[in-house]
């Protein structure tokens, strides 16, 4: 097997355990009276995972797209459960 596909299968890994743990997180956060903990760490994730899909797809080599790709699409999801708990904690 190839390294590339390697460490995709390890990056796909990577981000289904990264989703449940949001997803964990998330939940948390809705069951308080005030989120910020939950909020700060969804909104860090998020914009770190965006950095990464940006570095990743401004490489312009084969696997790079791919990955960051599968980065940017895991970002949104963090960043919108964040925008979930920002609605909360404005209420």
């Amino acid at each position: 097997m190839k390294i590339e596909t390697l460490l995709l299968i390890g990056l796909i890994l990577f981000l289904i355990g990264h989703y449940i743990s949001q997803k964990k997180l998330l939940q948390r956060g809705l069951k308080e009276k005030k989120p910020l903990a939950q909020l700060r760490y969804l909104l860090l994730s998020g914009f770190i995972l965006m950095g990464f899909a940006v570095w990743a797809v401004m490489r312009h080599e084969p696997p790079y797209g791919t990955w960051g790709s599968l980065l940017f699409i895991e970002s949104a999801v963090s960043l919108s459960f964040a925008r979930k708990l920002i609605k909360k904690a404005l209420k």
